[in-house]
């Protein structure tokens, strides 16, 4: 019986030019990537398809043992080094790969795409190995599938060893806790690397609720990023004031002049802000490329965007443009282990309802309540009974991922802005 060819022997077929594309965007992107090493999917060389593009990772990853962020300059030595420059497509084919990577930053995605595409290949590969050798035993059957799992998004270290190292990571970065007690308690606080939605029809304060979670945060020394799509710096910075003073936010957003006290008290509390690690960002612009560079590009520990159906998508098709926004902010926050809360819009087919939304009601509800690993519902019951208090006020965990479900009753200020709910 003559040898059987291994699995990498046997011909493939021609990938998708877009995962030629994707690989090239990949290792541009992480040339041009500040984050070193922390951004960088785990990749090896043989799941590349093109020869240069497995050479040109083979050199990232030899200098990945003497810098954290090797640069084009150090890529074209190193292969140069190895006598590999040439075969790579030489110092030309470098810079061109990461000009097609600069704009680049969500490198996750661009990692699974690549991995799934050398899966699939794989696995015509052993289709292909199996059809020329049905005699093939159960051992070297057995063998070539576990190639085929260790090319896929497994992960390739030891079940215990991961769990123990993400047990590690949240005893240094635990959960973030807003002092909203009863809504810390149920989701046992916010967790990090994890997209939450915040959803609530019009007019039911979702705006105001995120502006005083991050105002809660910042205080308890949680840097926080406000990045609003909807509403000016300077509405939000009212608003926080508002929390602050009390003043109600018509009063400070008003053309009639502040009573000399409370205008002090104003100003007073505008000056505090500055102290605190927050920012508020009012986009010029509302396409998904930019709002997402935006939400990389941040240093904070909490990103708030305000709303999710302000972004303006690629593509034809809104709901699988918002999923593929979902997906890429939580790949964003996975890489960061940054909270990335996100404001949705309620379908207004449901106003008709005198009742609390539930996650069918999410507007464009598909990508974001399954990119969402947390969702919050929003509602303000005086808005459809009159006779109930306005002052009262429920946040319904409506997904959970690691935790239970349901309703957070809280007290709220509507002139200024104040949730309260057994406050810490």
């Amino acid at each position: 019986m003559s040898p059987r060819p291994p699995i990498t022997t046997m011909p493939i077929p021609a990938p998708d030019p877009e995962v030629i594309d994707y690989e090239r965007a990949l290792i541009g992107g992480c040339l041009a990537d500040t984050r070193g090493s922390k951004g960088r999917p785990s990749l090896r060389p043989e799941e590349f398809f093109l020869d240069r593009h497995r050479l040109i990772w083979t050199g990232m990853l030899d200098l990945l043992e003497h810098t954290d962020h090797p640069t084009c300059l150090d890529l074209t030595a190193q292969l140069r080094r190895t006598d590999t420059l040439e075969l790579a497509g030489g110092a030309g084919t470098i810079a061109e790969i990461v000009e097609a990577g600069i704009h680049v930053f969500d490198l996750a995605h661009y990692g699974r795409v690549v991995r799934e595409a050398a899966t699939r290949r794989a696995k015509v590969q052993f289709a292909a190995t199996l059809a020329g050798h049905p005699d093939m035993s159960s051992a070297e059957i057995e063998q070539a599938l576990r190639a085929l799992e260790s090319g896929s998004a497994a992960a390739s270290l030891p079940a215990s060893d991961v769990l123990a190292t993400e047990q590690e990571r949240l005893r240094k970065d635990p959960p973030l806790y807003s002092g909203l007690h009863g809504l810390d308690a149920i989701l046992h606080g916010f967790p990090r690397s994890k997209v939450i939605a915040v959803g609530a029809r019009t007019s039911h304060g979702k705006s105001t609720f995120t502006t005083f979670l991050a105002h809660k945060f910042a205080k308890r020394g949680t840097a926080v990023d406000y990045i609003t799509l909807e509403e000016s710096d300077a509405d939000i910075i009212a608003k926080l004031v508002a929390i602050e003073t009390g003043i109600p936010v018509w009063k400070l957003l008003s053309h009639e002049p502040l009573e000399p006290e409370d205008q002090a008290a104003a100003d007073a509390a505008a000056l505090g802000l500055e102290a605190l690690p927050l920012s508020v960002l009012t986009m010029r612009s509302h396409y998904e490329a930019d709002v997402l560079a935006e939400v990389a590009r941040s240093q904070a520990d909490v990103v708030i965007v305000d709303h999710i159906q302000q972004i303006l998508t690629d593509g034809d098709s809104r709901v699988y443009g918002l999923e593929r926004v979902m997906s890429r902010l939580g790949a964003i926050a996975v890489a960061d282990r940054k909270c990335v809360i996100v404001t949705a819009q309620i379908n207004r087919s449901i106003d008709a309802r005198r009742e609390a939304p539930t996650l069918n009601d999410l507007r464009d509800s598909g990508g974001i309540e399954q990119a969402a690993r947390v969702v919050l519902l929003l509602y303000w019951p005086w808005k459809h009974d009159a006779e109930k208090p306005k002052a009262d006020y429920e946040v319904h965990v409506a997904k959970a991922m690691n935790g239970p479900t349901g309703i957070v009753h809280l007290t709220y200020s509507f002139t200024c802005g104040r949730f309260s709910g057994g406050d810490s």
